[in-house]
Formats: C-alpha cells, structure tokens, sequence
C-alpha cells in the first residue's frame, strides 16, 4: 500500500467576487475569489483528500490517506472577513503566517493601497530613499504598476515613508491584533511567524535577518499568548544562513515556495508548498505538473 500524498497549500488574499472582477491589476497568484476557497475545499474533500493541520501533516508522514494542509501568508484583513468564516463553516484546519509590522502598522499592503490611491488622486507624490517621484494617474493601471515596482525596488519596508502624505486616507488592509486574538483563539488555527517586514531574507546581512526572525516570533508569542512554532519565508527566498536563522529562533518547522508534494526525506526547514492561484482547479493545482508527486521545482 502505498502511502498518502502530503501536499501544502499557499493562499494569501481572499476577497468577494466581485472586488476580485473589479481589480485594477489581476494579482492571481496573490488573491482569490471567496467562492474559489470554498470550491477548493469541496473539491479536495470531493477527490478524497484529508484536510488536516499543518503539524499533523508533517508529524506523521507514513499515512495512506492523501492529506492537504492550508496555509495563508502575510495576514490580510479580508482573511478575518472572508476567509476565517469559510474556513470554520467548513472545519477546515489552517495556519496563518503573520508578519509582525502588518498588525503593528508599521507597513502597507502595498499593492492595495496604491490601487486606492491611483483611482482617487491626479497625482501621487512619493518620498522614496533616493528622492520624490510625482506619478499621474491620468492612466490609474499605468500609474499603479510604475508606482508598485518602485516600491519594490526600494523594498516593502519604505512604503510606509513614501507614502506617508496619505497614511491617514487610505484603508489599512492588514488584520489588527484584535482580530488575531480571536482568530489565535480558534481551535483550527496555528499561528506562524512571517518576519517583522516581509523583507528578502537571502539579502540582508545575518543579524538583520536574525532580528526579523526572532523579533517577530517573540511578538507573536508575547502578544498573541500562543505556540509560533512554524514559519514562512518571505517570497520563500532562503540561503543555509537564512535557514541557521530560522533554526536559531527556534522554529520547528518552516514552508518555502518549492512546488511539489512534501516527500518523506524533505527538511522540516525546507517544506515545499503549492501556490493556489485564481481561475485554477484543484485537480489542475495538485495533479498537474507542478504538483506531481515527488517532481523537485
């Protein structure tokens, strides 16, 4: 007998329908419609899949069954109004990787702010590290793809000071710690660490990347009252030092961006995960080539 498929999941953003429509920029790898989480369910419980937790999936690898962990990185608002709900109507176990500067205010989501902004100014002015930039939206998509990669290119952590002008009219995206208390509070729920803002780990010096690991773990622990025993790499880009990092903290386990299955002789610090992507099947996600069984990608 053969033993099960272990597979994880990677979700961030889920939104009604008809936002996702509305988008701006389609971001279908970043978010999906609530009717598509719901789907995804159904249809992996339909196909005989086993929705377990991500603990449970890793401590017992030798299960026949086939097993499916979901996972949510970031810590989006719409997960408190849209996903949570589902998930517990639906008593589907999940981990949410949080990072810390989110719940802190201390970052936008970026992507959607700018899209607020681009449909509701003329102009954006931006304070960025090497100096102001003024952006039109006489053409909003335009505008927001210029005024997102140059966010990224000066990295996600200087959002907040260059568009600091309109901090205060803009909707903040991120769960607050309320809403994490009752989310940890939940029976489903793991909660993991994410780092404190979401940087590129495998580009900082060590003790930068040390402090982002540590710090946001502590945070959790401290102010949520829960284990944080599992992490995500941010934009899963690791090196060995990132891993001795993660090690260090004292996580037990931690998920990367690798698209496959989970094999049995995988590192607990190396764990691959599925990116679950708009307008995909769930037969199309797991079977197809990214997800066949014990394909490295």
């Amino acid at each position: 007998m053969r033993h099960g498929r272990r597979v994880v999941l990677m979700l961030h953003s889920v939104v009604p329908d008809l936002e996702l429509r509305a988008r701006l920029i389609r971001r279908p790898r970043q978010e999906i419609g609530e009717s598509e989480l719901l789907r995804l369910i159904s249809d992996a419980r339909g196909a005989g899949w086993n929705l377990v937790s991500l603990g449970e999936l890793l401590d017992d690898p030798s299960s026949p069954g086939d097993r499916l962990a979901l996972t949510f990185d970031d810590g989006y608002r719409d997960f408190y109004d849209h996903a949570w709900p589902t998930l517990r109507s639906e008593h589907a176990p999940y981990s949410l990787f949080v990072t810390s500067g989110y719940p802190d205010r201390t970052l936008f989501h970026v992507s959607l702010v700018v899209e607020d902004l681009v449909k509701t100014h003329r102009e954006i002015d931006l304070r960025l590290p090497d100096g102001s930039r003024t952006i039109s939206c006489d053409d909003p998509v335009q505008a927001a793809r210029s005024i997102n990669d140059l966010l990224w290119a000066a990295g996600l952590e200087s959002a907040d000071g260059a568009l600091a002008r309109y901090r205060e009219s803009v909707t903040d995206y991120g769960l607050t710690w309320d809403h994490l208390h009752e989310i940890a509070s939940d029976p489903l729920a793991t909660i993991g660490g994410h780092t404190v803002s979401h940087p590129f780990l495998d580009l900082i010096d060590v003790e930068q990347c040390a402090s982002e690991v540590e710090s946001n773990r502590e945070r959790l622990r401290f102010v949520l009252g829960v284990p944080v025993d599992l992490f995500a790499y941010p934009f899963g880009r690791h090196t060995d030092a990132v891993v001795d990092s993660v090690r260090a903290a004292g996580y037990r386990a931690a998920v990367t961006t690798q698209g496959r299955d989970v094999a049995a002789d995988d590192s607990w610090l190396l764990v691959p995960r599925l990116c679950v992507e708009s307008g995909k099947s769930f037969g199309d996600l797991v079977d197809g080539p990214a997800g066949a069984p014990g394909t490295p990608r």
